[in-house]
């Protein structure tokens, strides 16, 4: 949809703040387009805006609580040169506006994997350099209120997910959650990583925090890195140097906890679309990482449905649970008492 006019596309409780913000920003209200990009829940969405022959993104979010900063991490990390420049930001209202990129596929971009690597690693670095944000992350409270809604929700009675949630209570006991903080985008996954075709820039950031660096390296790797020696390589190139034993350590039991949330996430997402999927689509130890990639790269998976997300996450929680029965992962355990 494509329009010369905001009041047919933002309601009209935002409009005077989005008339202000473009006023500041741009010393207008006249544009040329506008259209919805993606909507979230209440007031919070996303659009693609043109004014004078610019192409822009505004955002419309809930409006902070006082003495909160909505765009303090997107404003730093266009500083940085990591997300794309914001033009406008105000917290009070939840208006943002920044620049629109045009995404180029990140593959054909990159004439090797090892090209790619070492951009997502430098890009990785470039947002850890940045001052640390005043929000403060909790990935042990987040991990553990997944798994608490998880269960209640009754979605799954498996003695695999037990297990998992098993091994996991071992690594709440013995991961150094609280060491080597660093300012986190913590959802690093493909559609928040752009590519203007030569530059990476990364969007959204409604979920960074202070966190432990290891998190945003796992959620990468489990995307980009595929073997050892792709590891060896992404990790010498954030930090380097060769990776230590203790970072191998960390880097290994923070991935699979990374797995475990975003196939948790997916659960979620899946049962909000459908409260019946678990039944409909009940647990299956058979799907995999390697299936469920195939079928996204050839369409026949799309995340947009309660049957796809569920397929997903079935694949994201085997893929952990198989990590986690592994010995490297009792010795990468083991390791995690080196960890400084």
């Amino acid at each position: 949809m494509t329009t010369t006019t905001l009041s047919s596309v933002i309601p009209a409780a935002k409009l005077a703040a989005v008339e202000t913000a473009l006023l500041k920003a741009f010393h207008t209200t006249g544009i040329t387009s506008i259209s919805l990009l993606h909507g979230g829940l209440s007031d919070a969405a996303v659009y693609k805006l043109e004014v004078n022959g610019s192409v822009y993104v505004l955002k419309s979010d809930v409006p902070a609580q006082p003495g909160v900063d909505l765009y303090e991490c997107i404003t730093l990390a266009a500083k940085a040169g990591v997300s794309p420049q914001v033009y406008y930001a105000n917290a009070g209202t939840g208006i943002c506006i920044s620049a629109f990129i045009e995404p180029k596929p990140l593959r054909g971009s990159f004439p090797s994997n090892e090209l790619l690597l070492r951009a997502l690693a430098g890009t990785i670095q470039r947002i850890h350099a940045m001052p640390l944000f005043t929000k403060p992350g909790d990935t042990k409270g987040t991990v553990q209120g997944l798994i608490g809604q998880c269960r209640v929700s009754g979605m799954f009675s498996d003695a695999a997910f037990e297990e998992c949630f098993g091994y996991y209570n071992a690594v709440l006991e013995q991961y150094p959650w609280e060491a080597d903080q660093v300012s986190s985008h913590n959802d690093l996954n493909p559609n928040n990583i752009l590519c203007d075709g030569a530059k990476l820039w990364v969007v959204d950031w409604d979920a960074a925090s202070v966190n432990n660096r290891y998190i945003d390296l796992a959620i990468v790797a489990n995307t980009f890195v595929q073997n050892e020696a792709q590891e060896t390589f992404f990790l010498h190139a954030y930090f380097g140097n060769s990776p230590d034993a203790c970072q191998r350590a960390r880097f290994f039991v923070t991935r699979q906890t990374a797995y475990l949330v975003y196939a948790l996430m997916m659960f979620q997402l899946a049962g909000r679309a459908n409260a019946a999927i678990a039944v409909e689509q009940p647990y299956a130890a058979s799907n995999n990482m390697e299936m469920v990639r195939g079928m996204l790269y050839t369409g026949a998976l799309s995340l947009a449905t309660a049957e796809g997300q569920m397929l997903y996450g079935q694949a994201l929680f085997n893929q952990a649970l198989h990590n986690m029965r592994s010995p490297a992962f009792a010795a990468a355990l083991a390791g995690l008492r080196h960890a400084v």
